[in-house]
């Protein structure tokens, strides 16, 4: 396990790399509830190579989102060193366990993280799901 250092980083150093749509009323709700009484959870980025970034985001883009909504220039954030396809996993995990997904897209998710090339067993231990003879 990485040590859990939260560092102060530049908003505009990190790279979203997938980015999600979202509800603007829950997430104006969101915002509203940072503006008064602060970011309770730091995002999570990795270091990259890159000409315009020095990050990329992992999780916590409606978190970065709000804080440069509210005119902040710098998001408290832990720092992993892991590869893309180990943040791409972190990130989906994270997507499903935040809400409820409709069950195409529960599928749509496992099928991305298949067409990574994970095997069944680590998409089971990383949604929770029996993945036996997965085919997608």
């Amino acid at each position: 396990m990485q040590e859990q250092i939260i560092h102060m980083v530049k908003i505009s150093s990190i790279k979203v790399v997938i980015p999600r749509s979202r509800n603007k009323f829950r997430h104006a709700e969101i915002t509203e509830s940072i503006d008064a009484s602060g970011l309770r959870k730091p995002i999570t980025i990795r270091r990259i190579v890159d000409k315009k970034y020095d990050f990329a985001l992992i999780c916590g883009q409606g978190r970065l989102e709000s804080l440069t909504a509210l005119g902040e220039e710098l998001i408290p954030a832990f720092i992993l060193d892991i590869d893309e396809n180990q943040a791409y996993i972190m990130s989906l995990v994270e997507n499903m366990a935040r809400v409820i997904p409709r069950a195409g897209e529960q599928f749509q998710r496992i099928k991305e993280m298949a067409d990574q090339g994970l095997t069944n067993k680590e998409i089971s231990n990383a949604t929770d799901y029996l993945c036996i003879g997965l085919q997608v």
